[in-house]
Formats: structure tokens, C-alpha cells, sequence
């Protein structure tokens, strides 16, 4: 089975200028503007075995993106992880820190949950939804799999989040799904 480029394990990650205009941001397939700060996920090349090939992206779309994925992918956490880094600007050095901190702190909270439930489907399909005073993670897939994560942060917290929570439990009972007993 191949998996779409995307999916494939990170090998490592890297960080640097935009060298040219010419690469796209894998998350937003927006040309990335010569200069502009960008994150490589170095995997292995499917296409060439034992070689590695990099997907580029712009920073905040690749953490938007790594917020959905499985618990047990690779994680930026600390800027040291990023292979590269030092040669980086020491601003946009403290900018990619900030940020990485703070997807840090977002992935291990799990201590303020608000509200949980969890929906199964007839087809072996759960959903579930995990609410905090700032955050709605919900996680969908196959019965017995991690899932996919997608994770929303709302501007005005609990009434915001209770409405979208609400909305989505709604929309997934319409689709069949029931309270997992």
C-alpha cells in the first residue's frame, strides 16, 4: 500500500529560506516566495527507494496539519529539532520557538477537559469530540486506530465551543453515528 506523500513518517525535519519561488507549501499549495521562512518533512522517497525527498511547507500551515496527526507521528516540539536552525535569523529563531512551545503546550493539555463524547458507526467508524475551556479536538477513523486529529481553538472560549461542539455531535447523529455504550 502506498500512502499519499503527505502521510509518509518524517524522517527528519528541516528549516531554511526559500531559496527560490518555484517550491509549493504541501499544506496550502501556495507557492512559497522566494526568502520566506519553510519547514522540509525529509521522508523517504517512494518513487526512488533509499533516497529521500523533502515536502516543503510555511510554518503555521505545518502545525496546523501536525495537530491531525496520529498520536504516534513525529512531533516538532523544540527548535532544535529542526535541522537547520541555527542559520536562521535569531527573530524568526524566537518566532518558530513561540510557536513550538506553544503546540507543546496545546498537545500535552488535557488536564482542563470540559465536556467528551464519543460516537460509533454501524460501518466500524468512530468520532469523537474533547472539549476544553480554549479547545475542541476531535478525532474520527477506524474502530480500533488512532484516527485522525483535527483541533480547533476558539477566540471566545466556552460559549464558542460549546455551540460548535454541539453543532458537530449533531451533525454526526444525522449521519448514523451512536453514543458508544
Amino acid at each position: 500500500v502506498v500512502l499519499p506523500l503527505e502521510q509518509a513518517a518524517a524522517v527528519k525535519y528541516v528549516v531554511e529560506y526559500a531559496r527560490s519561488g518555484r517550491s509549493k507549501c504541501q499544506a496550502t499549495k501556495s507557492l512559497i516566495p522566494e526568502g520566506e521562512l519553510r519547514i522540509g518533512k525529509v521522508i523517504d522517497n517512494p518513487h526512488n527507494p533509499g533516497q529521500e525527498m523533502c515536502l516543503w511547507y510555511l510554518v503555521k500551515p505545518l502545525l496546523e496539519r501536525m495537530r491531525k496527526q496520529k498520536e504516534t507521528s513525529k512531533k516538532l516540539t523544540e527548535l532544535s529539532d529542526l535541522e537547520g536552525h541555527e542559520k536562521l535569523n535569531k527573530e524568526d529563531q524566537h518566532v518558530i520557538s513561540e510557536l513550538l512551545a506553544a503546540e507543546k503546550k496545546l498537545h500535552e493539555s488535557g488536564d482542563a477537559i470540559t465536556s467528551k463524547c464519543r460516537l460509533v458507526h454501524p460501518d466500524g467508524k468512530f468520532w469523537e469530540i474533547v472539549m476544553t475551556d480554549e479547545v475542541t479536538i476531535t478525532r474520527w477513523g477506524l474502530t480500533g486506530e488512532d484516527g485522525i486529529k483535527h483541533v480547533k481553538r476558539h477566540s471566545c472560549p466556552l460559549a464558542a465551543s460549546a455551540y460548535f461542539a454541539d453543532s458537530l455531535v449533531r451533525k454526526q447523529v444525522k449521519d448514523g453515528y451512536v453514543e458508544e455504550r
